[in-house]
């Protein structure tokens, strides 16, 4: 092979080595973006739906209830529908939710005072405003305060926690 065509052969290498070069910085930087959009939801779903963006109050409470042991029954209640009380229009609000009990015996127990229950929440439910339960804080205030609430009744200390399962306003 002489100068001029391996002067030649190799002018062709480059040009063809260029593009798969930069065909692979775009697919490296591709990733990294990838990783890193990644990473970032991966910590906003830590943050923000594991409870670290909870208040003090709510992660507290759920220390000690990992703490206490076992995890109760779980009694799903019938669908609450109530009108809010807000003044400049009618809005209402659906929500469905779980009581957790503990010790199980105590969950038997509980279906005889339902109707208190559900007369207690209920109460509750329709005191508030859209404003008041637009927001996460608010809603976890409204958790409390049923829980509080409940806590008072007969048998209502083996109430451990109130789970929203479905949460509606219109």
């Amino acid at each position: 092979m002489s100068k001029a065509q391996a002067s030649a052969a190799a002018a062709t290498m480059i040009p063809e080595s260029a593009p798969k070069k930069g065909k692979l910085m775009k697919i490296i930087v591709l990733l990294v973006v990838l990783v890193g959009v990644a990473l970032g939801g991966l910590y906003v779903y830590v943050e923000y739906f594991e409870g670290k963006a909870a208040p003090e109050g709510a992660q507290a409470q759920g220390k000690v209830h990992a703490a206490a042991g076992e995890p109760g029954v779980m009694i799903p209640l019938e669908p609450f529908l109530v009108n809010l009380a807000d003044v400049e229009a009618r809005r209402y609000l659906k929500t469905k939710m779980d009581l957790e009990v503990s010790p199980e015996k105590a969950a038997k127990e509980m279906e005889k005072v339902m109707p208190k229950i559900r007369d207690a929440i209920i109460m509750i439910l329709s005191s508030k405003t859209n404003q008041d339960i637009s927001q996460a804080a608010g809603k976890e205030k409204l958790r409390q305060e049923i829980l509080t609430q409940l806590g008072t009744l007969p048998g209502g200390q083996n109430i451990k926690g109130v789970y929203f399962t479905e949460f509606v306003t219109q």
